[in-house]
């Protein structure tokens, strides 16, 4: 049984295979191609880097989102949305909260 249904925000167990799939996926992104550590992409101007803002369920669609608000590699903010992966489980939810 779900934890949670229609919308709503959710945060990941830290190290769950779910978390560590969605940051090894932020790495891959094209923007860090290069950049030592990706799935951190420090900027040391700034010491900005990837921020995990949480992931949302649409009854079972759950989207996983970043931002980074100095990337190193323009200065620019960057957000970054992703489908869950094909093995996502409710195992892997630390909390969920309603959006109303």
């Amino acid at each position: 049984m779900n934890k949670c249904i229609n919308m709503e925000m959710i945060l990941l167990k830290k190290d769950s295979s779910e978390w560590n799939w969605m940051w090894n996926k932020l790495a891959e992104h094209p923007l860090n191609e290069g950049i030592p550590e990706p799935m951190v992409a420090l900027n040391s101007t700034s010491n900005e880097a990837w921020q995990y803002m949480g992931s949302f369920r649409n009854n079972k669609d759950v989207i996983h989102e970043f931002r980074h608000r100095s990337h190193p590699k323009d200065n620019e903010r960057h957000y970054y949305k992703f489908n869950c992966s094909d093995t996502f489980d409710d195992a892997d939810i630390e909390t969920c909260t309603p959006i109303k």
